[in-house]
């Protein structure tokens, strides 16, 4: 939610990439509590307040595209790294 300086990363970049993500996958789902996490880079402490998207899907082509996009994102919202993880589901 905020730059690694501390400074809040404005709104509209968080709803860009929803909607982006949104027309490429046809759908998220976006966590509304706190999530935070506590990590140490470099010799500095860092403690983050996060926004976690999730995105279900069988696209064989999503890893690379979420590949690609994460050098994107990492650039646009200032961030040291952005952890992007998958796990196989099976809905019922």
């Amino acid at each position: 939610m905020t730059y690694n300086d501390g400074t809040p990363i404005e709104a509209e970049k968080f709803d860009q990439t929803a909607e982006e993500l949104c027309e490429r996958f046809g759908g998220i789902t976006q966590d509304t509590i706190r999530v935070t996490g506590t990590w140490k880079y470099g010799g500095t402490r860092y403690r983050d307040e996060l926004l976690r998207i999730r995105i279900d899907t069988n696209d064989p082509s999503a890893t690379a595209f979420l590949q690609t996009q994460k050098e994107i994102w990492k650039e646009c919202f200032q961030q040291i790294d952005i952890w992007i993880t998958a796990s196989e589901i099976e809905i019922i």
